[in-house]
């Protein structure tokens, strides 16, 4: 069995296990997808994360021969922002492997083993997703947070106060007060969704009803976008975000609740997500991988261990681009 062992693993070094990791589509990524495009590995757990700040101006006209102007300065804070790091194992028992060895043909071997290292790679990637998915959300309202409950990091203007929607308050009315913020931070008007819970949703979609605004000719419709009934207000997407994990102490934590939402920009430069290299010597030659995987037999005998490891921080560049809403 041992000998066994050791010659699959020879077939899956850090390199074989990274890649299989990073290649696992999870179907609940959707903020990764949708927002959080821009990922960039860093060499550095400790970083200084420019927050923007309306940098779209009307540009003065220079002389022949002047010399260029630098913007590049032109953020309102740098802030010292920490990776959070998240790992994960999980065992390869040899009760799982035993049966390999009644496989004449090595590659049959090979292919089932790969098969069990895959399917617990997914179980850790799983978790890995929901709650970089979690910490995504945080970040578009300016408050990142682990499954503990602990503040990775927290940005949020002061002067920013949540709108308010109710049942006697006109949705456009706040669209309308939203598209403003986006071109005094913009400088135009980027396609934006309002993400909430099943309160403000309900209370949105009841508002259009009482104001007869829904119906076969109305401008108030529900529609299917990205596999979610939302409403399509007049031509803006209101989305229901009901989304919830248990944490570290069983507790369910829903993304929304209370009546809560967010207003988001969509397809800008807002939203950012860093890596780093994970705390294991196999990790550190190289470029930065955004899920380090290896496997290795287990010191007592027992079986393979498969690690996973995570070390990463969304981030809200432009916390004037999104707004909170409160249905009340």
């Amino acid at each position: 069995m041992n000998e066994l062992l050791l010659a699959l693993l020879a077939e899956w070094g850090v390199i074989e296990t990274c890649t299989m990791m990073n290649q696992i589509v999870m179907p609940n990524e959707y903020f990764g997808n949708k927002y959080f495009k821009d990922r960039e590995g860093k060499y550095s757990d400790n970083l200084k994360i420019p927050i923007m700040r309306g940098d779209t101006i009307i540009m003065e006209a220079i002389p022949s021969g002047a010399p260029r102007p630098d913007s590049s300065g032109e953020t309102i804070h740098k802030l010292s922002v920490e990776l959070a790091r998240f790992a994960d194992t999980k065992n390869i028992s040899v009760t799982d492997i035993k049966h390999l060895m009644s496989f004449d043909d090595p590659e049959k071997q090979k292919d089932a083993f790969a098969k069990i290292v895959g399917k617990k790679a997914g179980l850790i990637k799983n978790k890995f997703t929901a709650t970089k998915e979690y910490m995504r959300l945080g970040a578009m309202a300016g408050i990142v947070k682990d499954g503990s409950g602990k503040t990775l990091f927290e940005f949020k203007p002061d002067d920013h106060a949540a709108f308010a929607f109710g049942a006697a308050i006109n949705p456009e009315a706040k669209f309308e007060e939203y598209e403003d913020d986006l071109v005094n931070e913009f400088g135009y008007v980027p396609k934006y969704e309002l993400m909430t819970d099943r309160v403000a949703f309900n209370g949105i979609w009841q508002y259009a009803e009482d104001k007869k605004l829904t119906g076969t000719n109305g401008n108030v419709k529900k529609v299917e976008v990205d596999g979610r009934t939302c409403i399509d207000y007049n031509g803006k997407i209101v989305k229901p975000i009901v989304n919830a994990y248990p944490d570290k102490f069983g507790n369910t934590r829903k993304f929304f609740e209370n009546g809560k939402g967010l207003l988001v920009p969509v397809d800008t430069d807002a939203f950012q997500e860093f890596y780093t290299h994970a705390e294991h010597v196999d990790a550190i030659a190289g470029e930065p991988d955004e899920y380090f995987s290896t496997v290795k037999v287990k010191d007592d005998g027992s079986g393979v261990e498969l690690i996973g490891e995570s070390v990463a921080i969304p981030v809200n560049t432009r916390p004037y681009a999104v707004r909170e809403i409160q249905w009340s």
